[in-house]
């Protein structure tokens, strides 16, 4: 019943992916309005959730302005994972026309980018292999092996490691940086084993990797967001925050802590595009 369940996955799938990788942005885009707007307007428990996520996190909003940051998030979700199979087949020529870049990147690597869910946050990873530095991700194996296979093979295309999460993961991801190539991480979901630290004013365990990393390997993070606009994508560098202290206990907290803040900063801009669906706080 299982291998029936992931074969009607993978055939359901590929066939969005291939549809969305040849139909015109603003087709795509469309498409994504209709499935999130539609699963937005549903009265399940997950949309409820988010909507008391995002009053705790924003108290100041008034009920109609919490439901619109919900209804949108979720239509960005939506746009963010349908555009996925699109973006990863685009060139260097057509990713410097479609992408309006404020700020500057480093002049190579090895950096560590910290990022979010922000967004379309898959573009950054691509952007910066074809356009600037190798960059490996860190990404979690989909349940379905089938699908799994077929989103690895989308993002293959931008030629830059992808580590998967757990115990040999970690080795190659130092292995990575070893050779000299930047690494990605989304650090905004909740780590169970995270340290403490605080998210939009609430209590939230954060992965302390990136942190720790910086201080220990003397490695420079540098804020990376990519928002969707009109015609394209934005995506938005910010200044590199330098590892200029020792790898004590005290400094990754507080470096993690400052990694929180840019993000919580970033998010302010476009709270409608993050992925307030995640159960982050504590």
């Amino acid at each position: 019943m299982t291998q029936l369940k992931h074969l009607i996955e993978f055939a359901f799938t590929f066939i969005i992916f291939t549809l969305m990788r040849f139909l015109p942005l603003f087709v795509v885009r469309s498409f994504a309005y209709l499935i999130g707007a539609f699963y937005a307007s549903l009265p399940i428990k997950m949309n409820a959730a988010t909507r008391a996520r995002i009053q705790k996190a924003l108290p100041d909003l008034n009920q109609q302005q919490v439901g619109n940051i919900q209804y949108q998030s979720t239509i960005n979700i939506a746009t963010t994972l349908l555009e996925l199979p699109k973006i990863y087949n685009w060139s260097k020529k057509t990713l410097l026309k479609k992408v309006i870049v404020e700020g500057n990147f480093p002049d190579q690597g090895p950096v560590l980018i910290l990022t979010a869910h922000l967004g379309q946050w898959e573009l950054i990873r691509h952007y910066t292999n074809k356009c600037h530095f190798p960059m490996a991700s860190i990404y979690r194996k989909a349940n379905n092996k089938l699908v799994d296979k077929l989103i690895f093979n989308a993002r293959a295309k931008s030629h830059a490691p992808l580590i998967a999460k757990g115990h040999s993961g970690s080795r190659q991801l130092l292995k990575t940086l070893k050779e000299g190539i930047s690494l990605g991480l989304l650090n905004d979901q909740k780590m169970s084993d995270g340290i403490p630290t605080t998210f939009f004013g609430q209590d939230a365990k954060t992965a302390s990797a990136i942190a720790e990393l910086s201080l220990k390997r003397k490695l420079p993070i540098v804020p990376v967001f990519c928002y969707h606009s009109c015609n394209g994508f934005t995506l938005e560098v910010g200044e590199p925050l330098q590892p200029e202290q020792e790898p004590t206990a005290e400094n990754i907290a507080s470096l993690t802590q400052k990694c929180n803040d840019i993000m919580e900063q970033a998010i302010r801009k476009h709270p409608e595009q993050w992925f307030w669906q995640h159960k982050r706080f504590s």
